[in-house]
């Protein structure tokens, strides 16, 4: 916060980053979404429902949701080369995957896997909640069955 009160960016302190989102890029994926919330992007990649990969991902009453997070090498202040598991994407990506585990029908997709790829193009903080809304938006386009309520997000 700079002596008039605001952030960085322009922002009061209880002002919202602006938000805009494309969905349907084009391209062989299922559902797609590109969301920009402040100056963080995040490009969302939707592709299944598909056989399991792995016999120890399926499920006999759900579908299994792999998420994979990879910032670009140019997203944020500092380039440098990322490890592919590396400790803060392993943990956007299970949040993620807990998130999406809990709104979307997976009873309607049993014995299948839905893989939701996330590129964050830009990183000016706020990547996670970025990744998630990216994410959901990218699964509606797809055409997948979600469901929302405060008893699923545990919030109360």
């Amino acid at each position: 916060m700079n002596l008039a009160g605001l952030r960085e960016d322009g922002r009061r302190a209880g002002e919202l980053r602006q938000i805009s989102a494309k969905l349907g890029l084009g391209g062989s994926h299922d559902g797609s979404c590109y969301l920009q919330m402040g100056q963080t992007r995040v490009l969302a990649q939707v592709f299944g429902p598909h056989e399991v990969d792995s016999r120890r991902n399926e499920s006999h009453e759900r579908c299994f949701i792999n998420v994979e997070f990879s910032p670009a090498p140019f997203a944020g202040l500092e380039r440098k080369r990322r490890r592919p598991n590396d400790r803060k994407g392993v943990e956007i990506s299970l949040a993620v995957q807990e998130a999406l585990l809990a709104v979307v029908r997976g009873e309607s997709y049993p014995h299948t896997q839905i893989d939701v790829f996330l590129t964050v193009l830009h990183d000016d903080g706020g990547r996670l909640p970025a990744c998630l809304n990216a994410a959901s938006l990218a699964l509606v386009d797809a055409g997948y069955v979600l469901f929302f309520s405060f008893q699923t997000l545990k919030l109360f």
